[in-house]
């Protein structure tokens, strides 16, 4: 059974802060460069800018999946009959299996600019995407990656990193609900005017 112990030891706070941190890190940085353009006039270049963040938030995302994992093998395990291991292990392997899909579909659908928020440094892809997986989820990304955390957990039998998958999850949420507004005028008509004439000016 899960106790207090389990929440406050240090790999379950620097997972729980991890997951936090990652999504929030993502919007404050985006909503910054798209309004101000700040990163892009430090380094000065939009696209130099828009790669530097997408290696941090490559090394934030490696850090937190290691700690998750971390955390879902050094903590106590739920007990289940064993005529219930072999099947939670496949049922979690096919989670896995199925998450890994559709993040690998995001990836060939928007590729690495377009999955680390380069459209907020003026890097747009060619349109909004309505192909699979997209046709299926309105952020296949984050239930892809939801469904990787679950899966861990389940095949490990890990209390808390059902929980924790729910807290990420929830954060995921709260994330496309705060980056919603901004893709749609990120991809509005004035908005793509606006940039070919900032790149006409630039000799792009």
């Amino acid at each position: 059974m899960l106790s207090f112990e389990d929440f406050k030891s240090w790999d379950s706070l620097i997972t729980a802060f991890m997951i936090f941190l990652c999504p929030v890190t993502w919007n404050v940085v985006s909503r910054l460069e798209f309004n101000t353009k700040i990163f892009s006039r430090l380094v000065g270049d939009n696209v130099i800018a828009a790669d530097i963040w997408a290696h941090i938030y490559i090394e934030m995302g490696i850090f937190r999946n290691y700690m998750f994992y971390y955390m879902v093998t050094h903590h106590q395990t739920f007990q289940v009959p064993d005529s219930l291991v072999l099947p939670i292990k496949l049922v979690s392997s096919i989670l896995f299996t199925y998450g890994l899909i559709i993040n690998l579909g995001v990836v060939y659908r928007l590729g690495i600019h377009g999955i680390y928020y380069a459209d907020y440094f003026d890097i747009l892809c060619p349109e909004k995407q309505t192909k699979w997986p997209y046709s299926q989820f309105d952020h296949p990304l984050y239930f892809g990656s939801t469904l990787i955390f679950l899966a861990d957990s389940l095949f490990n039998f890990s209390a808390i990193g059902i929980l924790y998958s729910g807290f990420v999850y929830i954060m995921y949420m709260f994330a496309s609900y705060l980056e919603a507004p901004y893709t749609d005028l990120i991809y509005s008509e004035e908005n793509i005017r606006k940039i070919k004439e900032n790149n006409k000016l630039k000799g792009n």
